[in-house]
């Protein structure tokens, strides 16, 4: 038998975390209307990650706390962060068992 896994305690130590090294960010809607704070803990990906084709030289990943709820969407939102905006290009969310710990975002530069 396994042992059962406190998957809230999980995102409990997620988004401390992410708080604790990451920054304040913001998920914008392309028209501008809305605006959500978000954390996010930025990286660059590893050179043998980059494939020129899916991820480009230029690609960040952003790592944003589960926190608000609310899921980045590629189709709606834009990632601003110390008023540089990126494009979202694709979105995987790290959920054992349906609970959701946090986004993992590949970001593009405008």
């Amino acid at each position: 038998m396994f042992p059962t896994l406190d998957y809230g305690a999980l995102l409990a130590i997620a988004t401390s975390h992410v708080a604790m090294l990451g920054r304040a960010a913001q998920l914008v809607t392309f028209d501008g209307a809305s605006t959500v704070a978000v954390t996010v803990l930025m990286s660059n990906y590893g050179v043998r990650e980059r494939d020129g084709t899916l991820i480009g030289r230029d690609d960040r990943r952003a790592i944003v706390a589960a926190e608000t709820g609310v899921m980045p969407d590629p189709e709606l939102h834009r990632l601003v962060l110390d008023g540089t905006s990126f494009r979202i290009v694709s979105v995987r969310p790290l959920s054992p068992a349906g609970t959701v710990l946090y986004f993992d975002c590949q970001v593009r530069g405008k």
